[in-house]
């Protein structure tokens, strides 16, 4: 008797019903459900508790008075980012069919999948850039900064459960497109 046949069929219904749940598209909507003010709230504190080492050292002055948008694209959702006297802001968090260039200096889109091969530092942001998986809006030397900053960011910056839940998204994602 073979014991691996009766786990396929519960392991790819427990890995699709994982892949909708922390899908980009999910998640978007459920960030924009939630009252704004404590998505906002929450970014804020992840933000500044996981980047305090880099904000102690001033590592994101450059971005004083400026306020950058952070866009996961198959979320359909942007950041809008700023930092002041040693903290990082987040201004708002919006659907992305808003209107937002007027309040950007600078804007980073890209897609899920990519942002976390990124954050995991599994590719270059160079690499994503050329492979037009990473796109830069505005002041293109204020978006070079942040994409060089953030790709010397450690990986242990993001928390492990992101880690393992970006992780679990990237592996049922590689093998649904392989399928």
């Amino acid at each position: 008797m073979n014991s691996s046949k009766p786990m396929a069929v519960p392991t790819r219904l427990a890995q699709s019903i994982t892949q909708q749940l922390i899908s980009p598209s999910n998640l978007g909507r459920l960030v924009t459900a939630v009252p704004k003010i404590i998505s906002i709230k929450l970014t804020e504190w992840v933000l500044n508790s996981r980047l305090q080492q880099q904000l102690t050292d001033g590592e994101f002055q450059y971005l004083e008075g400026r306020t950058l948008g952070i866009e996961i694209k198959d979320a359909k959702v942007m950041l809008l980012i700023g930092y002041d006297s040693s903290r990082l802001y987040c201004y708002d968090i919006i659907c992305c069919e808003q209107e937002t260039e007027s309040q950007l200096d600078a804007a980073l889109a890209i897609d899920s999948l990519s942002a976390i091969e990124l954050m995991q530092q599994m590719v270059d942001p160079d690499t994503l850039f050329f492979q037009r998986k990473l796109s830069i809006r505005g002041d293109t030397e204020l978006a070079h900064r942040v994409k060089n900053t953030l790709d010397t960011l450690p990986p242990e910056t993001i928390p492990k459960i992101a880690r393992q839940l970006m992780a679990i998204y990237a592996r049922t994602s590689n093998q649904t497109q392989e399928s």
